[in-house]
């Protein structure tokens, strides 16, 4: 799965656990309260199309958010710093 690849080159490995349960967590909730909206919708329309066409706003959302994201800027440690600035002095 190619995320395996992405989060930890994204976001460093140092969090990458708490991350990722965060985004687990989203994910079971969204799950859920989305087959709860079609029920609804079913319920009370007696057709799924109006959903349907509702829940094709979020992947678009989503993607247009993923373009527009800016990757996190990586700090780097002080003793790498010192040991860039002292081969820089050769």
């Amino acid at each position: 799965m190619s995320s395996n690849v992405i989060w930890p080159n994204y976001f460093g490995r140092k969090y990458l656990g708490s991350i990722r349960g965060f985004s687990m967590t989203l994910t079971v909730i969204g799950s859920a309260f989305g087959t709860l909206s079609f029920a609804i919708f079913y319920d009370s329309l007696g057709s799924y199309t109006e959903i349907i066409w509702i829940m094709m706003i979020f992947p678009a959302l989503g993607g247009m958010a993923a373009f527009m994201a800016k990757p996190p800027k990586k700090h780097k440690k002080k003793a790498e710093k010192d040991l860039i600035k002292s081969f820089s002095a050769f």
